[in-house]
């Protein structure tokens, strides 16, 4: 019984120390912000036979099947997206368009947005992509701020 309580304690305490210091992380795992508020109930309108949004400058949009913002949206899913006006339209958790340096239109979260010599910079990532993507985005590097999806 001895030998048994022994190896039963080594076990747990191999256990317990593992779990506090060498823990591994899920894939991809990291806090995802939410998108900001940018439609308020003051400008829906909801009909038997129709919706109305007050957005000024809506851009339809239609994705791609890359898998870099899954679960969130993938291929057949639509958004309504809108032009940013201001640097202050646009907040992290936000999902934004962008064109990258190969020309390709991408659609990623904000996940940092910071200031430095040149002004206002955003970073973005897609949600299922394990590092942000390259560069500094500044404000009129990014085309639209996505405010719905239709699935």
């Amino acid at each position: 019984m001895g030998k048994f309580l022994l190896l039963f304690f080594t076990f747990l305490a191999g256990f317990i120390l593992s779990a506090l210091f060498f823990a591994p992380m899920a894939i991809g795992e990291r806090e995802v912000y939410a998108p900001g508020n940018h439609l308020g109930p003051d400008r829906i309108q909801v009909f038997e036979d129709r919706v109305i949004l007050d957005v000024p400058d809506v851009v339809w949009a239609s994705f791609k099947d890359t898998g870099s913002m899954k679960p969130f949206f993938d291929h057949g899913a639509h958004a309504l997206q809108y032009r940013p006006r201001v640097s202050s339209d646009i907040s992290v958790g936000d999902i934004v368009t962008f064109e990258n340096d190969q020309g390709i239109i991408v659609v990623h979260r904000v996940v940092h947005k910071g200031s430095d010599a040149q002004g206002i910079y955003f970073i973005t990532q897609g949600d299922n992509n394990r590092v942000s993507d390259p560069g500094r985005l500044r404000f009129d590097d990014i085309r639209t701020v996505l405010f719905a999806i239709i699935y």
